[in-house]
C-alpha cells in the first residue's frame, strides 16, 4: 500500500471515530443510529405478558469521573423507555453485577450427576451479550433460563433497581 493511500485510510479511520464520539457525546439518551450499538441485551419473557427486552450500551468515557457511562433503552410492547447512568446511579451496579452471574454450564447427555429441574411455566429469560474465557480469549455467549436460577435473579435485580430511572 503506498503512503498516499496510507495515509487517506488513517485520516478516514480518525475521522470515523470522531464522529462517532461525538454522536455519542451529543446523544446521551442512547443510540438513535449505528454509531452506538448495544453490547448486551436481556430478554424477558413472561408465558403469559409481553417480553421486555433491555439494551445495554456505552456512551462514553466520563472525561470527569474517568468511568464508562452507560444507556440502557427497554422495550415492552410499543413502549421504548430509556435510562444513563448518569441520572440513574443504580444502573452501574447492576452491570457490574453481570459478570458475577453464575455461568450455565454445558450438559451434555449421559454425564449429568443431578436432578433435572424442568419448569413448564414461568417466565424465559435470555441474556447476549460479549464475554471472556478465564484466560482473557474473548467471545460472544447466550444464556437462557428460567425462574428459580442466577440470570432470573439478576434479571429481577436489574427490573427492580431501575424502576425509578427509564423515561
Amino acid at each position: 500500500m503506498n503512503r498516499r493511500l496510507l495515509g487517506l485510510t488513517s485520516i478516514f479511520g480518525c475521522a470515523v471515530i470522531a464522529f462517532g464520539q461525538a454522536q455519542a457525546a451529543s446523544n446521551p439518551d442512547g443510540p438513535a443510529g449505528p454509531w452506538v450499538p448495544a453490547w448486551a441485551t436481556l430478554t424477558i419473557k413472561p408465558s403469559s405478558r409481553d417480553e421486555t427486552r433491555i439494551e445495554f450500551g456505552t456512551i462514553r468515557l466520563n472525561p470527569d469521573t474517568r468511568q464508562l457511562d452507560y444507556w440502557m433503552r427497554r422495550t415492552q410492547r410499543h413502549t421504548v423507555q430509556k435510562a444513563d447512568s448518569m441520572t440513574c446511579p443504580a444502573m452501574r451496579a447492576v452491570i457490574g453485577e453481570m459478570k458475577r452471574i453464575e455461568p450455565l454450564q454445558p450438559d451434555p447427555p449421559g454425564f449429568s450427576d443431578k436432578d433435572i429441574l424442568i419448569t413448564m411455566d414461568g417466565t424465559l429469560y435470555r441474556l447476549e451479550g460479549p464475554g471472556n474465557f478465564s484466560d482473557s480469549h474473548s467471545g460472544s455467549f447466550m444464556m437462557e433460563a428460567n425462574v428459580g436460577t442466577p440470570l432470573a435473579q439478576w434479571a429481577r435485580r436489574v427490573e427492580k433497581a431501575l424502576a425509578l430511572c427509564w423515561k
